[in-house]
């Protein structure tokens, strides 16, 4: 399976993806923002673009949407509930899968809490999961917000339950480029997080001014060591964010931690 990882470069710092199999020229593009940006790639890559899949409903992630169908004749896929959010061809729903060819494929993830039409793609090769595109689900060393459509307690469930169960060598694709400063809060919390220490350090050696070389990419695994809402088993993660919350009562459950960790993300 092949990956072609697009940085917008605009204020929101969005990812937009182009997914193929070397068997096949035929592509699919997820949550474009510029339609000129994924044309151009196209071409250069030689591929037919065949779908256009939404993660979820933000203007951000399906701007590109009319003017690339307009370019290629692609099918527009999203969330079986974005319908009346925006002009969709085809809704997707939890345990649906987008072939690819040779054995590669995207199964499609039902990810509530950010919004409640949002969708994540766990891409395997040959029955074996590999990658996992998550929107603004997960991101690498965070969790998205919840201020826009969704609700923080339902995030936590999704994020406890479709992405901390899966297997650790699985590569994480979000829809934003948060890493650095969402390492930046995993240390406020952390502060003696020396995973978290070593991967800020390759972040902040990245060139975003110069050639675009490739960015960085987490696991699962990786996810595990510098993700604190990853980590709110942790008696040293409730007990920092108790105190940096001002709380005077221990946490009764992870999703009250999560809940309360989202809100300090909020205003950090």
């Amino acid at each position: 399976m092949k990956i072609e990882q697009l940085f917008v470069g605009n204020s929101l710092r969005n990812f937009s993806y182009i997914i193929w199999s070397e068997a096949s020229k035929e592509a699919i593009c997820l949550d474009p923002f510029s339609s000129e940006m994924v044309c151009t790639r196209l071409g250069e890559l030689g591929l037919v673009l065949k779908k256009i899949v939404n993660t979820h409903e933000h203007w951000d992630h399906i701007q590109g949407n009319e003017a690339l169908k307009k370019e290629t004749g692609a099918s527009i896929y999203a969330h079986e509930n974005a319908a009346g959010k925006f002009p969709v061809d085809q809704y997707l729903k939890a345990g649906d899968r987008l072939d690819l060819g040779d054995e590669e494929y995207l199964e499609v993830l039902d990810t509530p809490g950010h919004t409640f039409a949002h969708l994540c793609l766990l891409a395997s090769t040959k029955n074996r999961a590999c990658a996992v595109f998550t929107g603004d689900t997960l991101f690498n060393a965070g969790v998205g917000n919840c201020g826009n459509g969704g609700d923080p307690r339902v995030l936590c469930q999704t994020i406890f339950n479709k992405f901390k169960t899966l297997d650790d060598g699985i590569l994480i694709y979000p829809g934003h480029e948060y890493f650095e400063n969402n390492l930046n809060f995993t240390l406020h919390i952390e502060s003696e997080n020396l995973k978290a220490r070593e991967l800020l350090s390759k972040c902040e050696s990245v060139d975003w001014d110069g050639e675009q070389k490739g960015f960085l990419v987490s696991t699962i695994g990786e996810e595990r060591g510098v993700n604190t809402f990853f980590r709110t088993h942790l008696d040293s993660v409730s007990t920092s964010v108790q105190k940096i919350s001002k709380r005077t009562t221990p946490f009764e459950s992870d999703e009250e931690l999560f809940v309360t960790l989202r809100s300090l993300r909020n205003n950090w």
